[in-house]
């Protein structure tokens, strides 16, 4: 979890591609750019981002990259670098994080209650679909941060400065609308204690 560390980033995302799939997945992104804001496509082989980082490597830069073959998680390595001759084939992809404006919640009075439990954030798929490009179909995800009532417009105004950072709620209020019945059990990331 970064949320931390890069404080005061832009923080990102990384998916890494093969090149067959990389024009349909930038489409992809285009197509949704709300829950996937592309900051940056690599060229195949490239390990730098340029406009992101100086002197970074992709391979090397996270702390954990998560393998899929065929669709299945295959492994979980601190390194790509094994990788290298099949990355010359790969394209990266850097997706804005909602963690980058959780400073700026805090600033604004707004308890960011994954920082405080030190607990990554609770992340779920929604009934809602994001728009289709070629293989890439899936349902929304998103990320929830309980709010309290009173602060849930200066949430909303802090969120909607950074379009890049996924941007304002999709939705506040009862999660059963968007087809999420338990906060308590989230798909992805750790469940996060909503207090009052």
């Amino acid at each position: 979890m970064t949320t931390r560390r890069g404080s005061g980033y832009q923080q990102a995302n990384v998916v890494i591609l093969h090149k067959s799939l990389a024009d349909d997945f930038e489409a992809f992104c285009c197509t949704n750019s709300g829950p996937l804001p592309l900051l940056y496509r690599s060229q195949p082989g490239e390990w730098a981002c340029p406009p992101l980082a100086e002197d970074s490597d992709i391979r090397t830069h996270c702390p954990q990259y998560c393998v899929f073959e065929n669709g299945r998680l295959a492994a979980q390595v601190p390194s790509l670098t094994t990788f290298t001759r099949q990355m010359q084939d790969m394209v990266s992809f850097y997706i804005g994080c909602s963690f980058s404006f959780e400073q700026n919640l805090r600033a604004a009075g707004v308890p960011v209650r994954n920082v405080e439990q030190n607990r990554n954030i609770s992340m779920f798929r929604t009934s809602l679909p994001c728009h289709g490009v070629g293989v890439f179909q899936c349902p929304m995800v998103v990320s929830m941060r309980p709010v309290p009532e009173g602060k849930l417009d200066a949430a909303a105004q802090v969120s909607h400065l950074a379009p890049m950072a996924h941007g304002g709620p999709i939705h506040i209020g009862d999660p059963a609308l968007i087809g999420i019945q338990d906060v308590s059990r989230p798909e992805y990331g750790e469940a996060v204690d909503p207090h009052p």
